[in-house]
């Protein structure tokens, strides 16, 4: 999968019409339908158009509140998922509100640039419980996209109605500058990833197939498994191929160097996404000619230069004695 023509999407969602960037977004990762219902795009006429079995809730009450508006991107069904992914196999293309195995994609524009966890998961049920098909939705709040997605299982006691399970959200992917994992993860819900995976597990190329795809994808466990599983790899490869600095009054072992590293950089690392250290101290193109020796990819003055004053001489220092360093330091 193209990740730079994700980026590409996501950057014109930015300041562009919100349904038709969502489109288009949708048509990078393989998604595309003809399928859809032509409504004012209000919040008033979306929420009259798919009416609930209990208006009037509080939630419901908040999601007015906050929502500039909601709009039907399309329906996906089992006729687009097919060998070679968007072939039709039937002529009809009218949207279907009997057709409970599809996938319906909305977009919704948010009055505030930011909002919570809790938030988005209301505001995600209170689209999915008038819908009759899991939903995703595409939230758009200044420039962060959410990506919101909630799991349906059959009723016990009724078996016309569904249950709302969890709620999955990729949450405030930056639209001018996304986050690797977020692409990633885009990435992996695309269309040839998922007939991929429903074809590596020999499931049904329908809806039912897609659906669980989309729900392995997501799992959250199996996405932290993935990312220790990387996470140890690189541990392994280190303790194998990296050198340290040496202190003549201390010995540690390779393994202790290289996880006391870890620690650093994941930390860094957190407090870069939160918006805490300029993004372009880990920009390749930004930094790479401010180093004086021409040996990013393979040496280690990125590390002395950058990474190494950052922890020490910055974020292990009191505030007022916080500068850069000439000299090298004797741990890492």
């Amino acid at each position: 999968m193209d990740k730079e023509a994700i980026k590409s999407a996501l950057a014109a969602i930015l300041t562009g019409d919100l349904l038709e960037k969502s489109k288009e977004l949708l048509d990078t990762i393989g998604y595309r339908s003809e399928r859809t219902l032509q409504l004012s795009g209000t919040v008033h006429d979306f929420l009259e158009e798919f009416p609930p079995l209990n208006p009037n809730t509080k939630t419901e009450q908040e999601f007015r509140k906050h929502a500039e508006s909601v709009k039907l991107v399309f329906q996906f069904t089992s006729d687009e998922i097919t060998d070679d992914i968007q072939q039709r196999l039937f002529e009809s293309e009218a949207f279907d509100k009997g057709n409970i195995k599809s996938f319906l994609f909305c977009a919704v524009e948010l009055k505030d640039n930011t909002y919570s966890r809790t938030k988005y998961a209301e505001f995600t049920r209170e689209i999915n419980k008038r819908l009759f098909a899991p939903t995703v939705i595409l939230f758009r709040a200044g420039d962060r996209l959410t990506v919101a997605f909630a799991d349906r299982r059959p009723d016990q006691t009724n078996e016309d109605r569904d249950v709302l399970g969890q709620v999955t959200l990729i949450k405030d992917i930056r639209l001018n500058n996304p986050q690797r994992a977020h692409l990633d993860i885009l990435s992996e819900l695309s269309l040839a990833e998922c007939v991929k995976w429903i074809d590596e597990k020999q499931k049904p190329k329908n809806f039912d197939g897609l659906l669980s795809a989309w729900l392995a994808k997501l799992d959250t466990e199996e996405l932290n498994k993935q990312f220790y599983r990387k996470l140890f790899a690189w541990y392994e490869w280190a303790i194998e191929t990296a050198t340290f600095p040496t202190d003549e009054n201390r010995t540690l072992e390779p393994a202790e160097h290289v996880i006391r590293l870890i620690t650093r950089l994941l930390f860094i690392w957190f407090i870069k996404e939160n918006g805490l250290v300029a993004d372009t101290l880990f920009n390749k193109a930004h930094i790479q000619d401010l180093l004086a020796e021409g040996d990013f990819d393979s040496g280690d003055a990125y590390y002395r230069t950058v990474l190494q004053n950052l922890f020490f001489a910055t974020l292990n220092t009191e505030i007022d004695k916080r500068k850069f360093s000439t000299v090298g330091y004797a741990t890492n």
